[in-house]
């Protein structure tokens, strides 16, 4: 359940409560972490 980017993805983790990594997704970090790792725990929200 994300776009191909990661960006949806890092979204939903950004719901979970990791306000931090919302912070890093502004630099598109979080996102490239998403993208490479899709399917993570944090995503049960």
């Amino acid at each position: 359940m994300k776009n191909p980017d990661g960006t949806f993805t890092a979204f939903f983790h950004g719901i979970d409560g990791d306000l931090w990594g919302i912070n890093d997704n502004t630099a598109g970090t979080w996102s490239a972490f998403a993208a490479a790792a899709p399917g993570t725990p944090k995503m049960h929200s």
